[in-house]
C-alpha cells in the first residue's frame, strides 16, 4: 500500500472532478427514473416509498449498472474528470443499453 497517494478533493469541486458526479450518477438516476415511470404508467400495485421496495429498486439498478457493458462509460467518467489522459472513445449510455427498443419489430399479425 506504500505506492498509494491520498489526494484531497478541493472544496466545491466534486461536481467537476469526482468521476461519479461527472459521468455516472446521471446515468444511474435515469435508470431509476425509468423504473418509477414504468410503475406509474402501468398503475402497478407497488409502493415505491416503502423502504424494502426502495432497496430492491436500487439493488436492481446497481446490479444492471455493474454489467461489463457499462465499463466504457465508467472509463469515460474517469477521463472526463481528468484522471485518464487517453480518451477511451465512444460508449453507450443507459438509455441506449437498457431502454432502446425502437429497432425491434413486432412479430404479431397486423401489429402496429
Amino acid at each position: 500500500m506504500k505506492h498509494l497517494k491520498r489526494v484531497e478533493i478541493p472544496k466545491s469541486t466534486t461536481s467537476m472532478i469526482q468521476p461519479l458526479d461527472v459521468g455516472w450518477n446521471r446515468q444511474y438516476k435515469y435508470f431509476v427514473r425509468q423504473m418509477y415511470d414504468h410503475v406509474r404508467l402501468y398503475n402497478l400495485d407497488i409502493n415505491l416509498a416503502q423502504r424494502n421496495n426502495i432497496i430492491k429498486m436500487n439493488s436492481l439498478a446497481y446490479n444492471q449498472m455493474t454489467s461489463p457493458k457499462f465499463k466504457p462509460m465508467g472509463r469515460y467518467a474517469w477521463y472526463q474528470s481528468g484522471y485518464l489522459e487517453d480518451n477511451p472513445g465512444p460508449f453507450q449510455n443507459t438509455k441506449e443499453l437498457c431502454f432502446s427498443f425502437g429497432d425491434q419489430r413486432c412479430s404479431e399479425f397486423q401489429c402496429k
